[in-house]
């Protein structure tokens, strides 16, 4: 972080995020055996708990896809491929001002960097995953083009999202610590009433009315239908998706900067 610190007092917030997004990846990745496994071993492992405890425990048809056990493999990791990136995103986010408690206490630094750059970071899961997907689709014939097309404005909306909720997180944690531990158990929760190892046609009518309104199925719907399905998200969803995040982006910002100073204090 030397380079924040003396940096000249002209430096743009570009250059900081990312100097920011390469210490936070350094201090994530790099010489970790836990960093690699989150990075890389984390999605195989939980799509192939899911897919055996489904397949083989539960004995379960498989009615979100046709096919067998590798189409739902692919089905469930397009799925989670989003959600853990998120996940990731927003647990880092939120653990940002007392991870980097120093930078918060004695640097002048345009604060909304340190989640904003742990959303960032969160992406190389989300690669790491996607080249899987990517390389299983294309050895099982299917073809991406051209709804991969749609996948970047899919991100944008992603990282809307997470960024709003990161932000706002990021100064709630220095109130509430206990959300440092509350938050993976919360996200453990929502996988299991988000339909991402299931079809949401396997839902009652009035509980498929209710998750169409979580933002997150929305995206998880669309990386399913672009890298399982190869068809175009839904728009609609899509759209619905969009003006939620922005929504819970400018509430997220909104509550950053009424709350940064008392977090500064707090940390």
């Amino acid at each position: 972080m030397s380079a924040i610190r003396s940096g000249p007092a002209g430096v743009s917030r570009g250059f900081l995020l990312l100097t920011q997004v390469r210490h936070e990846a350094q201090l994530k990745y790099i010489g970790s055996v836990a960093g690699l496994y989150w990075t890389i071993l984390n999605p195989i492992i939980q799509v192939g708990a899911y897919v055996f405890v489904v397949t083989v425990v539960f004995d379960a048809p498989l009615t979100a896809t046709e096919g067998g056990r590798l189409d739902y493999a692919v089905f469930v990791l397009a799925g989670m491929s989003t959600w853990l990136a998120m996940q990731d995103g927003l647990i880092s986010s939120a653990g940002s001002f007392v991870r980097h408690s120093e930078i918060v206490r004695n640097v002048v630094f345009p604060l909304e960097l340190l989640p904003i750059a742990a959303v960032i970071v969160s992406l190389l899961s989300l690669a790491v995953s996607l080249t899987a997907l990517v390389v299983i689709d294309i050895a099982g014939g299917r073809d991406l083009v051209p709804s991969v097309l749609s996948f970047p404005l899919v991100l944008a909306v992603q990282l809307v999202f997470t960024i709003g909720v990161g932000l706002a997180l990021a100064v709630m944690t220095t109130f509430v610590r206990d959300l440092l531990y509350l938050l993976p158990v919360l996200f453990q929760v929502l996988t299991l009433f988000t339909p991402i190892f299931y079809s949401i046609d396997a839902l009652p009518g009035s509980l498929q009315t209710i998750a169409r309104l979580n933002p997150i199925y929305q995206l998880v719907d669309s990386y399913q239908r672009i890298f399982f399905e190869g068809t175009w998200p839904s728009w609609g969803g899509l759209a619905y998706a969009a003006i939620v995040s922005v929504a819970l982006f400018v509430a997220g910002r909104a509550m950053f900067r009424a709350l940064k100073g008392y977090a500064e204090a707090l940390v």
